[in-house]
């Protein structure tokens, strides 16, 4: 591919996880394409991961995104679940089985720091020496799907920062 000066892409949008579209075509960053690179923009954003309990997952959600959002967190991976009883023990809560949690990877400078500073209740933040622990756990396996009473919702990647409010309109209106 020719070097080409895209002016919707930055430095902050190239990390591991993000996808960006050039020329129409959307392109997932997996990896780095060297180590000069990796050493370039992997200390970029500190990551951290937050897991939503069942008792807020539903009706704090949006408030809760918007809130992360707002103060300049980036959205890795977002993924709702609802975990079996022998999930619920990897993070020492068996309520967990109970209904649909959240899982949210973000990425942000003093990442860990600052969610702990947000004070959310009934959510589970990974601290930093189980960070890769619980993020694999989380998104590199299949869940089950429960297929029963549902939709999709699909936000495209220019409408990401509004995220919390498209969550909160869309449980506003029953879905």
């Amino acid at each position: 591919m020719k070097r080409i000066k895209l002016a919707h892409v930055n430095m902050n949008d190239l990390f591991v996880g993000n996808i960006i579209t050039v020329y129409s075509r959307q392109f997932k960053i997996t990896a780095f394409g060297d180590t000069f690179t990796k050493k370039a923009l992997d200390n970029q954003y500190d990551r951290t991961f937050i897991l939503i309990k069942p008792c807020s997952a539903y009706e704090e959600l949006g408030k809760i995104i918007h809130q992360i959002q707002f103060i300049g967190f980036r959205i890795s991976n977002v993924l709702l679940v609802k975990l079996t009883p022998q999930d619920s023990f990897t993070f020492n809560d068996p309520a967990l089985a109970d209904d649909f949690s959240v899982g949210i990877e973000l990425l942000k400078e003093n990442a860990y720091h600052d969610l702990l500073a947000l004070n959310i209740k009934n959510a589970y933040i990974s601290v930093p020496e189980r960070l890769q622990q619980d993020v694999a756990f989380f998104f590199s396996r299949q869940h089950q799907p429960d297929l029963t009473d549902c939709s999709c919702l699909v936000v495209k990647p220019h409408a990401l920062q509004y995220l919390g409010q498209i969550i909160d309109l869309v449980i506003e209106d029953g879905f």
